[in-house]
Order: C-alpha cells, then sequence, then structure tokens
C-alpha cells in the first residue's frame, strides 16, 4: 500500500507539472537498489554492533525544458531490509522536484523519509523531513536587483517534531562602477512540539570595493534578534572586514576578521573573535575548498539544536572528473561548538563532530548509474565517551 501511495504522488506530479507548446518532456522510470554497512549500528560508545541494511524499491527521472520554463522531478521509493535490526525495516523515500519559469521564478520541494542520522548525537529512529521554497528575482535596473523568498521546513523526529517558516529579501545596488552595496533581511519562526518556540529577524549590510582587478575589500554588519518564548531574549552584533583576493582566475582567497558581541536579557553580555579563511580552486577536471571559521552560530533547524553556540569549524570538499562518465568527491568537516548558555533539555558543555565520505560515482551509459561511498560519523562529548560510527554504501540505478 505505502508503495501504490508514493506511486500515485510521483504520477500526479508529472501529469500536473506546467506544460509548454515547445517543451519536450522526457520521463524514465527505474529501479534503485542499495546495500550498507555499518559498523555501529545503533551509535553507541559501548557494545557497538554492525548491520547490512538492504534496500530496494522504483525511481522515476522527469525532466522539461524550453525557452522559459524548465521544470523535473526525481527520486526513489525504496523498502529497507535489515539482516539484524528487522524490527527496523521500513519503507524510505527521497523524491524532489524543481521549476523556473526564464530566471524570475524558481520553486523547489524535497521529501525525504530515513532513519540515518547526520550526527551522532540525534536520536535513533526515523527522520521525515519536508522542504519547499519559492523565490523571485527582479533586474530593477540595471544598477539594482532584488531576490525574495519563503521557505518552508519540517522535519519529524523521534524526539520532537519541528517547523520553520522564513522570508527572505536581499538587494543589490552597484553605487560606482567599483562599489557594490547588499542589504539582507529575514525572519524565521520556529515552532516546535516541546521546547519554546523562537523568531529570529537577521539583517545585514555589506559594502565591497573593487581596488584592482585582483583585490576586493569591503565591511559587514549583522545583526540578529532571538524573540524566545518564556526565555531571555538575546542579540547579536556582528562587524567583519573581508578581502578577497584572486591569485588566478581559478582560485580565490577570502579571508576576513570582525568581532562579535552577543547581548543576552537579565544576563552578562559576551564577545567572540570571528576569522574566516576559505581558499576556493575551479578547473576542468578539479573543484577544491577549504575553509576554517571561527564565529557565533544560530541553530534551531534540527531537533537537537537549540540556541546559540561558539563555533569553531574546518572544512575540505576535492572533487575530481576522470571523465564525463566517472568522477570522484571526497570531503570532511571537524565541527567544535559550545552554547553560550544552560537551556532546559540541552546538553550543557563542549561537542565537536567529525564527518568524512568519500564516493565514486560511475555512469555506466545513459540509463544506468552505480554510486559507491564511504562515511565516517564521531561525536566527542566533554563528559561522556566518544561515539563513531562507519558507513560503506553501494547504489545501483537502472532507469528506461
Amino acid at each position: 500500500m505505502r508503495y501504490i501511495k508514493y506511486a500515485f504522488i510521483l504520477i500526479i506530479l508529472s501529469l500536473t507539472a506546467p506544460r509548454c507548446a515547445i517543451a519536450k518532456t522526457v520521463m524514465h522510470l527505474g529501479a534503485y537498489g542499495s546495500m550498507e554497512y555499518s559498523d555501529n549500528y545503533n551509535g553507541t560508545a559501548h557494545d557497538s554492533r554492525s548491520d547490512v541494511t538492504y534496500e530496494a524499491g522504483p525511481s522515476v527521472e522527469i525532466s522539461s525544458v524550453s525557452r522559459t520554463l524548465d521544470y523535473g522531478v526525481a527520486g526513489h521509493i525504496t523498502r529497507s531490509y535489515h539482516r539484524h535490526n528487522d524490527q527496523d525495516d521500513t519503507t524510505e523515500a527521497l523524491l524532489s522536484g524543481h521549476a523556473s519559469i526564464a530566471e524570475l521564478l524558481e520553486a523547489s520541494i524535497e521529501y525525504t523519509k530515513t532513519r540515518e542520522r547526520e550526527y551522532l548525537d540525534q536520536a535513533p529512529g526515523f527522520y521525515r523531513r519536508h522542504t519547499a521554497s519559492i523565490s523571485l528575482h527582479k533586474d530593477i535596473s540595471p544598477e539594482t536587483n532584488i531576490s525574495t523568498g519563503y521557505t518552508r521546513y519540517h522535519e519529524n523526529a523521534p524526539d520532537e517534531d519541528t517547523t520553520d517558516n522564513a522570508v527572505s529579501l536581499r538587494v543589490n545596488h552597484t553605487l560606482t562602477p567599483y562599489t557594490t552595496g547588499t542589504f539582507a533581511a529575514g525572519y524565521d519562526a520556529y515552532s516546535y512540539e516541546i521546547r519554546n518556540d523562537v523568531s529570529i529577524f537577521t539583517s545585514e549590510i555589506d559594502l565591497r570595493t573593487n581596488l584592482t582587478q585582483k583585490n576586493t575589500i569591503g565591511p559587514t554588519l549583522e545583526y540578529a534578534h532571538h524573540a524566545r518564548e518564556r526565555l531571555n531574549d538575546e542579540d547579536v552584533y556582528t562587524l567583519l572586514f573581508y578581502w578577497i583576493y584572486a591569485i588566478r582566475p581559478s582560485t580565490t582567497l577570502t579571508t576576513a576578521l570582525g568581532r562579535s558581541w552577543l547581548d543576552l536579557e537579565n544576563e552578562s553580555n559576551h564577545t567572540e573573535t570571528d576569522a574566516i579563511i576559505t581558499l576556493s580552486q575551479g578547473l576542468p577536471r578539479d573543484t577544491l575548498s577549504f575553509g576554517l571559521s571561527k564565529s557565533y552560530t544560530i541553530e534551531y533547524s534540527e531537533s537537537n539544536r537549540y540556541g546559540t553556540y561558539r563555533t569553531k569549524s574546518a572544512t575540505l570538499s576535492w572533487e575530481h572528473r576522470f571523465s564525463r562518465n566517472l568522477s570522484t568527491r571526497v570531503s570532511g568537516e571537524v565541527l567544535k561548538r559550545k552554547p553560550t548558555e544552560v537551556i532546559v533539555s540541552v546538553f550543557e558543555g563542549r561537542e565537536k563532530d567529525i564527518t568524512s565520505d568519500g564516493s565514486i560515482i560511475w555512469h555506466f551509459n545513459r540509463y544506468v548509474t552505480m554510486n559507491a561511498t564511504y562515511e565516517h560519523l564521531e561525536h566527542h562529548y566533554q563528559f561522556l565517551d566518544t561515539v563513531r560510527e562507519n558507513r560503506y554504501r553501494f547504489s545501483v540505478e537502472v532507469l528506461y
């Protein structure tokens, strides 16, 4: 019955997608299958146990492109089978759709249902995530363009449901041939099943000046206000100074240094030195990026994150294309965070997440895609033992 329900949704999406007289619509139906081995399936620090998970089910890919309209739907629905934990056998899904009209209006929707956690401190169980967004882009004049959008995110998690409704506005204006100003504002309303609801207003003013063909500098001023139900409000002010240097046409170095001020209602204020350094390179066969950052971060979107954190991170990403049909990707992240205050139901203390993954994607031909991936998850608590998990996955998708 679940397969029939999801298949019906896919058929409705394909039949009700907007049409254009000169658009060519292509639809491929097929099958998806995967096998994953985990050496710590339950994500425990002691007595870790392995398991093998198999998935199989139908997949679909629909696309249409014309001069004014571009839309598509893709994804798969599978039934999972566990070698040792058969009580976790369930229907999983990954579905996404997008549409754009003349580079003016863009919309997207995504639905996932999975048992896999992104971080090991998340509660074990099934996660359902729905994301829908729509954005509008408009050139007001040759010097000014405006973008506005709305996003709705809902997460049904084992410990608590979370909903975020967000609106955003961004205006870019060319002040002189060498200087560009940007104003951005946003509003997020978070609703929780158990915890206190939160609304956040954010704003940013950015001024960039091209000193030379290779050097760009400018200040950025950011402000965020947290209004938390039955909890103290807080304000975060950030002032950064950027320097962007084009080492080569394909290589860019970005650095930033500044200061943040955290104003907590009825409590003492805090300050933090912010620093960012990013190196990115794009070549015909290679894409490389490396970054270091230190700042306050605001995290409410996931059920296990609630508040403002002092955060340090290091990220690395490298993608290499051997040929048009064969590519590989490697990425990693080390993320350290410490809450700025003690909030009920949030673990007090420093935490560190280490994640890394690698994949090899082979488009055997136009209709067959194979993907081999490796993922390492590691979570360090300040007062508890470290949890680690390694995942090895092989998947095949065949479209007709």
